[in-house]
């Protein structure tokens, strides 16, 4: 029988697989034929031949992790692997979901991105070549910005992140990309994010042009992990990748609901290799482990608001180190792909001004003097009798979602549509999917006033309504707080060159700040992160 032998370029010695499975091989097949991809982990990587059955495929050789790639074709494969005392563990291969550029706690009615109890602290606005930097307001809250005056802004420190890629070409990271790989099979050097989740977690961590992140002068390295989905393969070679290039800090904020030996190897040979893992800890807003971040070796992080109090979606569990900023962050996005919306509405002589605010996927354009109508919940049912062709419809969050709302609207003639809450406070819509027609959502505030004003001045409401293409956003999760904790991490790595990867999360909890009347003091962890009481 033909066997494949693999050859190692380690230099150690080798424990050979040389057990007699002849008879193992020629047992029968399941009748059914099926591919499984399994991960071996052996105790040694060695110098010398491994041998597998010729229909065993190997497909990738993690040197470093010590773990190999295979693919199988019966249950007996794996009996026959099991009998090498070489081998410490066999797993299976799994996908996780891609992450979500707005992702909150779902609600049945519609999909809900975020919320906050109280008006936010007003958009931010876009940068351009004419205005100075900008500091998000998450930045401010970990206290990054009082670093940078007395301590460090990151010099020296590289940062891998672990995500859907990143716009290379984006001007905040003209100053500090290192370099960027492709994991998810194809082209290694195109590492493009088609997603939009891996520019704007790289730019919470590291933008230095116009919006500032929490280490701005730290080399940002980009592994492409994920496209529809996020192959376990391509998150190994990602970490693995990370440990040859020996960087200082990795963020993944990206996650799944189970772990596995493979999972809790890679990220132990991350730490050992001095490297501090930070990922998020999930939007499901339970109790609950996901993973990589509930891994013992992974500094875990949960998602405030602007006030401080845990957001909605944000998971905690017994792992969870402490929270950030993760509700209307501010951040880069790739070039073009953003939306910036404004609107103003006009009654007889009077201007009000309306914060909107664009759903993803809305369409671009500029709308003037468009009449706005009242269409309620804006069903099947409310637009009949009523004339919305050429106008603004206005409707009520509840009853279908964004999207169903949108064609409701658009397929009875309207130019635009503008969703209010049903519920005190602002809110983000995605219609999950891009569409031509302008499509926003405001508060439950100003949509009352919408309507008491169309309801005592039928007819003569007009709308002036702008959404432009930008290349910033404010998105919401879990998955926008693990990058502020990240940027805190590298500042303080480089200002305290003596710390290992295990001594700077130890900093990092002890110098989280409790948080004062939190309404929900479990879902905190050790608390808020604080970069100026780390360094000091």
């Amino acid at each position: 029988m033909r066997k494949q032998s693999l050859n190692f370029s380690t230099q150690k010695t080798i424990h050979s697989v040389l057990v007699a499975f002849a008879l193992l091989v020629s047992t029968a097949w399941s009748s059914g034929s099926w591919a499984k991809e399994v991960y071996l982990g052996l105790h040694q990587l060695t110098s010398e031949s491994m041998e597998f059955p010729a229909h065993i495929q190997v497909k990738e050789v993690f040197e470093k992790l010590e773990i190999i790639a295979l693919e199988i074709e019966q249950d007996s494969d794996l009996d026959f692997l099991r009998l090498d005392p070489n081998v410490a563990f066999i797993d299976e291969a799994f996908e996780i979901p891609a992450p979500k550029k707005f992702i909150s706690k779902p609600y049945p009615e519609m999909e809900m991105v975020s919320k906050s109890s109280r008006p936010r602290r007003g958009p931010a606005p876009i940068p351009d070549d004419n205005q100075p930097r900008q500091v998000p307001v998450g930045v401010a809250l970990v206290e990054a910005d009082q670093v940078w005056q007395n301590f460090t802004q990151g010099e020296g420190i590289r940062v891998l992140v672990l995500d859907s890629g990143i716009d290379r070409d984006h001007p905040e990271f003209s100053a500090n990309f290192e370099k960027g790989q492709n994991f998810t099979g194809g082209n290694r050097n195109n590492f493009a994010d088609e997603n939009g989740h891996g520019t704007h977690v790289a730019g919470t961590i590291a933008g230095s042009a116009r919006v500032l992140g929490v280490a701005p002068a730290v080399k940002i390295l980009a592994g492409k992990v994920c496209n529809t989905g996020c192959n376990s393969l391509g998150i190994l070679r990602g970490v693995e990748w990370g440990i040859t290039e020996g960087v200082d800090v990795i963020n993944m904020s990206l996650g799944g609901g189970f772990g596995n030996e493979a999972g809790r190897r890679v990220y132990a040979k991350a730490e050992e290799n001095n490297i501090v893992v930070v990922a998020a800890s999930g939007n499901d807003g339970e109790r609950r482990n996901m993973f990589p971040a509930s891994y013992p070796e992974v500094f875990s992080v949960g998602a405030v608001d602007f006030d401080l109090q845990i957001a909605s979606f944000s998971n905690w569990n017994d792992h969870l180190d402490l929270v950030a900023p993760g509700v209307n962050v501010f951040s880069a996005v790739p070039r073009g792909s953003g939306r910036s919306a404004s609107a103003a509405i006009q009654v007889s002589q009077q201007s009000v001004q309306l914060e909107v605010h664009p759903m993803t996927g809305s369409g671009i354009g500029q709308l003037y003097d468009l009449e706005m109508e009242d269409v309620g919940l804006g069903l099947a049912d409310d637009y009949r009798g009523r004339d919305v062709r050429g106008k603004v419809a206005l409707v009520k969050r509840g009853g279908a979602t964004f999207k169903e709302k949108y064609d409701f609207a658009i397929n009875n003639g309207a130019e635009a549509i503008l969703v209010y809450n049903n519920e005190d406070g602002d809110f983000r819509g995605t219609l999950n999917t891009d569409v031509q027609k302008v499509a926003l959502t405001t508060s439950q505030q100003a949509g009352q006033m919408l309507q008491q004003l169309i309801a005592s001045n039928p007819g003569e409401v007009r709308s002036q309504i702008q959404l432009q293409a930008t290349s910033y956003q404010e998105n919401s999760g879990t998955s926008m707080a693990s990058p502020h904790v990240a940027g805190v991490a590298a500042l303080l790595r480089a200002h305290r060159r003596d710390l290992d990867a295990i001594g700077v999360k130890e900093v990092l909890r002890s110098a989280a700040q409790p948080v004062p009347n939190a309404r929900f003091p479990e879902r905190y962890g050790r608390g808020f992160i604080s970069a100026l009481r780390a360094l000091q």
